[in-house]
């Protein structure tokens, strides 16, 4: 049996989620993987009554949990509040390989009779690789202000585990 969860790991990890750390800061201080404490996490969770959100479908085919849904974002407390939702952009007419790319670069689909398989969302770029629809998707729209919580977030996390 692994004795690796003592109940004073757990107790570390449920008032490090409680603080907002991330899993991957709770990683560091319990010295550990991640997915392990991802993993325990959700266990616990389970084991109190919890049911997971259920998986959907995105417009470009992949499965998400309703929390990572476009349109919703978590709040502190765990739950999920809207945000601006923005209509998937138009698919281009026929399928557009890397090399024809001039728009946004967000894969879509494969298709055997365009070079390299792959093919492109090609829609106007919002910022130097994908349309306003696929930055959103991405995550890469995050603010300043959040990189830097997150960045002073860590540090002090550190701090404390030292």
């Amino acid at each position: 049996m692994n004795d690796y969860w003592t109940d004073e790991k757990i107790n570390i990890l449920r008032n490090m989620v409680k603080d907002g750390n991330s899993m991957r800061e709770i990683a560091l201080v319990l010295g550990c993987s991640r997915n392990a404490v991802i993993g325990k996490w959700q266990r616990i969770r389970i084991a109190e009554g919890h049911q997971p959100l259920p998986k959907v479908k995105t417009p470009c085919g992949k499965s998400k949990t309703a929390r990572e849904r476009p349109g919703l974002a978590s709040k502190a407390d765990g739950g999920i509040m809207p945000v601006l939702r923005l209509s998937p952009p138009k698919r281009p007419r026929r399928a557009i390989s890397i090399v024809d790319v001039a728009g946004c670069k967000w894969p879509i689909g494969y298709n055997v009779n365009v070079p390299g398989g792959h093919t492109f969302c090609n829609a106007a770029l919002h910022d130097d690789r994908y349309c306003e629809y696929h930055v959103r998707e991405s995550g890469a729209h995050l603010s300043d202000e959040l990189i830097k919580k997150t960045v002073n977030s860590v540090l002090s996390s550190l701090k404390r585990a030292a």
